[in-house]
C-alpha cells in the first residue's frame, strides 16, 4: 500500500476507531489488573527499516531491567531481517504483518489480534510516531501496561486515549533517547508525561555484528565480475547510495550524485561502486555511463538482502548515502559515512556512527518532516538538500578517507 494511502486511512478510519476504543478501554479497565513482575512485552515498529538499529538500545535496557521477561516484536514483513541483524529479538518472537493493500492489512490484524490475546502481554510499547494504526494494535493486545508517544501542548495529534504511559516526544534530542524514555516509563505510576528524568547516563552504542567471510568473498567475486583488476588493498571503495528510500523528497538527486561521482574518480585508486533497489538500477547505469565505467560497478538491485550490504560495508572505505535506511545499518559496520540531510532532521535522525558526517543546509525551513506532521509535506522543491554541493561532499569524502589511512 502506497504511503499517501496509509496515512489517509490512519486519519480518516484510525481517529474514529482510537475514539471508540477508548471508551471501550474505560470500561474494561474496571475489571484490568496489572501482572507484576512483567512476563512479557511487545514493542512494535513497523514501518522503517533502520529504525530496527535505532531502537537496539532500548531493547537492550528493557532486556537489563526485566532480564526475565519475554521480548517480542511487530514489524512489517518486508522490514523483518533489520530486526533479526540486530539479533536482540529471538526469530520465533518476531511478529511481520504483510501490507501490500488495505484487504491484507486487515486479514492479518484479525490474525495477529487472536495470537496476542494468547500470549496475553503485560505491557507492549509502540516505538511508532503519533500513528493511529499501531495505537490500534497496541489496544488490541489488552496490556495492562501501554507505553507510547503522546503530546501534551500539541494539538491534531490525537490517537486516543488508552495509553497507560505517555512519554512526550522530545524533536530536540535525537531519537534513540525517546525511545529509551518508553522503556524508562514502564516503571513509573501516575506521572504525565510518564517519564521525567535523563538518559545521558544510558548505553547507546549500535550492537556488534561479526564479519561475514563468505559473504564478503562472494560480493568481492561479484564486483570483479565488472572489474577484473580490483585490488581491494590498493583501491579505495566507496559505496554511494543515490537512492532515495520511501520518501522521493529525501532524495539529493541523481544528477548531483553523478557528478559526486565524477569528482571522486578523479583520483585513479579509488572505485566507485552505486548501490540502490532495483527500481534505481537505470539511474544508476545513467551515472556509471557518465564516466569511463571501468573504475564505476553498478550493483543497484544486485545484492541479495540487507546481509549482503552489510558486508559491502565491511569491504568499503566510506559510504554516501540519502537519508534512508543503509545510513543506519552502516553503523553495525562503523564504515565512515556521509548521510546528507534535509526534510528530515540531521538532529532527531542523524546517523549514529561516530565515524558519521551528517550534512544539512540549515534551511529556516528544514526539517519539514516531523513526527509533529507525520512526516508528511507539501514541499516537491527541497532546496535543502540542492544547497548542498557537490564540492561540500566531495571535501568531506576526501577528508574521510584521509583519515582512514
Amino acid at each position: 500500500m502506497k504511503i499517501s494511502t496509509m496515512r489517509l486511512v490512519d486519519t480518516w478510519v484510525g481517529v474514529p476507531l482510537c475514539f471508540l476504543c477508548t471508551w471501550v478501554d474505560r470500561a474494561l479497565a474496571l475489571f484490568r489488573k496489572r501482572r507484576t513482575p512483567l512476563r512479557r512485552a511487545l514493542f512494535i515498529e513497523l514501518s522503517e527499516m533502520g529504525s530496527a538499529v535505532i531502537c537496539a538500545a532500548a531493547l537492550r535496557r528493557f532486556q537489563e531491567r526485566h532480564p526475565e521477561a519475554e521480548l517480542h516484536f511487530l514489524i512489517f514483513d518486508s522490514n523483518r531481517e533489520g530486526i533479526d541483524i540486530v539479533g536482540l529479538v529471538p526469530p520465533h518472537r518476531v511478529h511481520t504483518l504483510q501490507h501490500d493493500n488495505f484487504l491484507q492489512i486487515v486479514a492479518g490484524v484479525v490474525r495477529l489480534a487472536w495470537r496476542f490475546r494468547k500470549l496475553r502481554f503485560d505491557a507492549v510499547v509502540d516505538l511508532e510516531l503519533f500513528s493511529c494504526f499501531t495505537a490500534l494494535l497496541s489496544f488490541l493486545t489488552f496490556a495492562p501496561i501501554k507505553a507510547g508517544f503522546c503530546s501534551t501542548t500539541t494539538a491534531g495529534l490525537y490517537r486516543g486515549d488508552f495509553l497507560t504511559h505517555r512519554v512526550n516526544f522530545n524533536s530536540g534530542v535525537h531519537i534513540i533517547y525517546s525511545y529509551l524514555a518508553l522503556v524508562e516509563a514502564l516503571e513509573r505510576e501516575g506521572e504525565i508525561p510518564a517519564f521525567k528524568g535523563t538518559l545521558d547516563h544510558l548505553d547507546t552504542d549500535p550492537p556488534d555484528l561479526p564479519r561475514d567471510e563468505k559473504t564478503e568473498s562472494w560480493l568481492t567475486a561479484e564486483l570483479r565480475v565488472e572489474m577484473p583488476d580490483l585490488d581491494l588493498g590498493r583501491h579505495r571503495l566507496i559505496l554511494v547510495n543515490p537512492d532515495p528510500g520511501l520518501l522521493a523528497i529525501r532524495g539529493w538527486g541523481f544528477d548531483r550524485f553523478g557528478l559526486l561521482v565524477k569528482a571522486l574518480l578523479e583520483d585513479p585508486d579509488r572505485v566507485v561502486v552505486l548501490l540502490g533497489l532495483s527500481r534505481s538500477r537505470e539511474a544508476c547505469e545513467a551515472i556509471r555511463s557518465g564516466t569511463d565505467g571501468r573504475r564505476c560497478i553498478n550493483f543497484a538491485g544486485r545484492d541479495r538482502g540487507l546481509r549482503d550490504l552489510l558486508s559491502l560495508f565491511f569491504l568499503g572505505d566510506l559510504l554516501i548515502t540519502n537519508d534512508s535506511g543503509p545510513a543506519h545499518f552502516a553503523t553495525l559496520s562503523r564504515i565512515p559515512t556521509i548521510v546528507l540531510y534535509g526534510p528530515a532532521s540531521a538532529v532527531t535522525y542523524g546517523a549514529l556512527n561516530p565515524l558519521a558526517r551528517n550534512l544539512s543546509s540549515g534551511f529556516h525551513c528544514s526539517p519539514c518532516l516531523t513526527a509533529m506532521n507525520r512526516r508528511d509535506t507539501r514541499c516537491t522543491d527541497n532546496q535543502c538538500l540542492q544547497a548542498i554541493t557537490v564540492e561540500e561532499v566531495t571535501r568531506h569524502a576526501v577528508e574521510l578517507l584521509a583519515s582512514r589511512g
